[in-house]
């Protein structure tokens, strides 16, 4: 069969037409036909072709209300697709389409489980339309595997595009029936001290003996066993509110091989009391009194939780463990902070230890040594123990070679501009390298070792004396040494005083013990006088390892011990503080200053002691030394303390007007509003900025006015349980930090599979209900055409006739020239 898309064209026929006709010359018959040719091609004729059989394409539901059912149904499938005449396709879905494999006559297996926030949607029509894109003009069928329950996208629209191409979709009902969910829990957002109800609703569609659990704050209030027959289930608790602030609420219900666990669990957040100003976080009562004698309104505890952070002001921690904030802590202290509230840092040693920094996103500081700051930034002397006992083996080799071992690996761990030296000691200590650049020296070091034997017995006084020399004179922001022994020192009497010259010095010290003979109570006096640890190697094979780690923990700035006063920093009179004096201090946590930081008070080398700076909405600041005394006997006892705390917050604290929220979870995304009421009427022309923060992510809300007085953001769901809201405008004047509890995806609410949906997708398009006991794959013979172009071809043929003509009609002429010649 052939088309022409230009059949216009075909009126130029009557010039080659003409010259056949009226010429009548022979010679001009090339011409004519090559001229036909063209027109021929300008015409642009196209011939049908056969594609072959149409192709099938295997639409596989991977959401989480459908569970492992469409697997188990693929798999029972694949026999069937093997014997398809035509070639199969695979699309996964979920919330969104995935090609996992073109037609062809090779069935792939499915990919791995979709992503949880993935899986929490269901886009049929998206998956129909790819399809559809792949099948083209040629013709093809849809085989759907899924329950039909489409959350999101619009499934009618495509399955009447697939009616239009008219390609068929046969549907294979899978699904899951769930035994049990939490239908809905309510109560009060905001209440006064003292008891709230809350009422939850328990749906079951089989009869099962189910656990259901109520908890606040994590921890059990109710637990009971109860035998729940099918229908709807009221439950509801009384609970206490004794303490102002956000308290959250968890009903729960557990079965045994629940197929969908995801919807068996709801959370409610509770605004109780009247707001309070501050919260306080961490084990020290210094800092809750500090903020009390300050006039605001204080809550203390010792943990604290996404929902802890609405309501309040100002956020204090107060020396606590840095190391155990999960990423959803970082993300909702960022996020109160950007949307207004305050936060303060109060970290001592306790705060770092173990910590890798990740709320300095927060902070005007950095823990990480800023590059021109790298150059001798770590001076590590190791103190290694020569004496005979080294000579003991493990596994066939020496302690001693071991030790050597160790020692060359944690030199090769460490920077090339850090300082290292070595000192090996028995009853008297012995310089293998005097301290310099690690690039410098390892060399000459590395021969050092290779000649160490043992010898002799053991006295760490000495030797820990001449490294203290060796650290005194240079010029290195970390000072420390590395201390192993695997004996007991000789008994002396300035023991004592030596510890008290490493405290003196600064000088940090991690003391390692090797085996059981050691002396632990000298190595961990001495450790505890550098402000280090004691280390307790059983096995020396091990020292490896333990060197490595030491060599890359000295080398990574956390703190430093010794006497430092503490002198104005250049940004004091911004945060009010310039007229502050403060004694000196016993230690300091080392952090260097972002581009942005107001700089309060310094250290003798210029390291910040108070910082602070503006970040989105609102305000963070850091106190780079703990208020327990530790190493700030003298401020606690000085009355500039309360000068500089003052001072502090009230830069830090900003009260504002109360707003309105309400919220609503439609088609998987989150309304937010906001109204603002001033005097009995509604505040307009403002510009509002927010994020929302749970679990698992954070997003940031553009509000736009809605009504006089109201602004409105609408953020993705991204999963149930407890957020934090926080916004602001950019006048500083309303806002505030909101508890929010966000339902389980629509998609594990509506279970089971939709019987009228699939009956209609069915009938609109054409195609059948299949049952895993029957299934029709008959391939389709509808479409199976393509058109291919001649347009090229018919150029070719006249670029090649037009040279044979010429060619033929050259070598006629040179004939006949060449028989006239003969004649004459």
């Amino acid at each position: 069969m052939i088309r022409l898309l230009a059949p216009w064209a075909l009126l130029a026929l009557v010039l080659p037409l003409g010259v056949l006709v009226f010429s009548g010359r022979k010679a001009l018959w090339g011409r004519a036909l090559t001229m036909t040719l063209l027109v021929l091609a300008l015409a642009q004729p196209q011939v049908a072709r056969h594609q072959g059989d149409a192709p099938l394409f295997v639409l596989v539901d991977r959401s989480e209300s459908v569970a492992h059912a469409a697997e188990a149904a693929y798999r029972d499938l694949l026999p069937q697709l093997r014997d398809y005449p035509g070639p199969v396709g695979l699309i996964e879905f979920a919330a969104t389409p995935q090609l996992s494999r073109p037609p062809g006559h090779e069935i792939p297996p499915l990919s791995a489980a979709r992503p949880t926030g993935e899986a929490l949607s269901t886009d049929i029509g998206a998956a129909i339309d790819l399809a559809l894109g792949m099948i083209g003009d040629s013709g093809g069928q849809i085989l759907l595997l899924s329950d039909a329950q489409a959350t999101t996208g619009d499934m009618w629209a495509a399955a009447s595009r697939a009616r239009e191409r008219r390609v068929p979709i046969s549907v294979l009902p899978v699904g899951v029936e769930d035994p049990i969910r939490v239908a809905s829990l309510e109560g009060p957002q905001q209440a006064p001290l003292g008891t709230v109800e809350l009422r939850g609703r328990i749906e079951v569609t089989t009869p099962v003996e189910a656990e259901i659990t109520w908890r606040s704050e994590g921890r059990v209030i109710d637990r009971s066993t109860e035998e729940l027959s099918v229908g709807i289930h009221e439950t509801s608790i009384a609970a206490r509110l004794d303490e102002p602030g956000a308290h959250a609420f968890t009903l729960e219900v557990a079965v045994e091989n629940d197929p969908i666990p995801g919807n068996n669990r709801l959370d409610w957040v509770v605004q109780a009391g009247e707001p309070t100003s501050a919260l306080v976080v961490g084990e020290n009562e210094t800092a809750a009194r500090l903020v009390e004698e300050a006039g605001l309104e204080a809550i203390s505890t010792e943990s604290f939780s996404i929902t802890d952070l609405a309501g309040v002001e100002l956020v204090v921690l107060d020396n606590w463990p840095l190391s155990g904030l999960s990423r959803s802590d970082v993300d909702a202290l960022r996020t109160y902070v950007t949307g207004g509230g305050g936060l303060l840092v109060i970290q001592g040693r306790t705060a770092v230890e173990g910590y890798a920094g990740a709320l300095e996103e927060v902070l005007p500081v950095t823990y990480s040594v800023p590059a021109r700051l790298e150059e001798g930034a770590t001076a590590i002397v190791f103190v290694l123990d020569r004496s005979a006992s080294m000579v003991a083996t493990t596994a066939g080799a020496q302690h001693i070679d071991l030790l050597k071992e160790a020692t060359a690996a944690a030199v090769e761990a460490m920077h090339p501009e850090d300082m290292v030296g070595a000192i090996a000691f028995d009853r008297y200590p012995a310089s293998l390298i005097d301290p310099g650049p690690v690039a410098e020296v390892q060399g000459e070091l590395y021969e050092s070792l290779r000649a160490l034997t043992p010898l002799g017995g053991t006295d760490l006084v000495p030797a820990v004396r001449k490294a203290l020399e060796e650290l005194e004179d240079l010029d290195a922001r970390i000072r420390h040494m590395v201390v192993l022994s695997d004996g007991k020192t000789l008994p002396r009497p300035d023991l004592p005083d030596l510890y008290e010259e490493v405290r003196r010095s600064g000088v940090g010290v991690t003391s390692i013990a090797l085996g059981a003979e050691a002396d632990l109570g000298a190595l961990g006096e001495l450790a505890q006088a550098g402000q280090g640890e004691l280390l307790v190697v059983e096995d020396a094979r091990d020292l490896r390892q333990v060197f490595i780690g030491e060599a890359k923990e000295a080398a990574r700035p956390r703190f430093r011990q010794g006497e430092f006063p503490v002198h104005l920093g250049p940004n004091a009179a911004t945060l009010g503080l310039e007229d502050v004096e403060l004694p000196p201090l016993d230690g300091y946590v080392l952090t260097f200053p972002k581009a942005l930081a107001e700089v309060a008070f310094i250290a003798p080398e210029g390291d910040p002691l108070v910082a602070a700076w503006q970040l989105g909405l609102g305000r963070a600041a850091v106190m780079n030394v703990d208020l327990d005394g530790r190493w700030s006997g003298r401020w606690l006892e000085s009355p500039s303390l309360g000068e500089l705390w003052g001072a502090l917050v009230g830069w830090l604290w900003s009260p504002k007007d109360d707003v309105l929220l309400d919220w609503a979870v439609e088609d998987e995304i989150v309304r937010i509003r906001l109204d603002v009421q001033a005097d009995g009427r509604w505040v307009s022309g403002l510009d509002f900025r927010g994020e929302l923060a749970g679990r698992t992510d954070t997003h940031d809300l553009a509000f736009q006015p809605s009504a006089p007085g109201r602004y409105e953001a609408r953020a993705p769901f991204t999963g149930a349980g407890p957020h934090l809201l926080s916004a602001g405008d950019t006048t500083g004047q309303y806002g505030g930090a909101f508890g929010m509890a966000l339902p389980y995806a629509r998609e594990l609410a509506s279970l089971g599979v939709d019987t009228e949906a699939v009956g209609a997708l069915t009938q609109l398009s054409g195609g059948q209900e299949l049952s895993e006991d029957e299934i029709d794959l008959a391939p389709v013979a509808a479409g199976a055409r393509s058109w291919q172009s001649l347009h090229r071809t018919l150029l070719w043929a006249a670029a090649v006739l037009f040279l044979v003509d010429l060619a033929f009609r050259k070598f006629r002429l040179d004939f006949l020239r060449g028989r006239r010649a003969e004649k004459e």
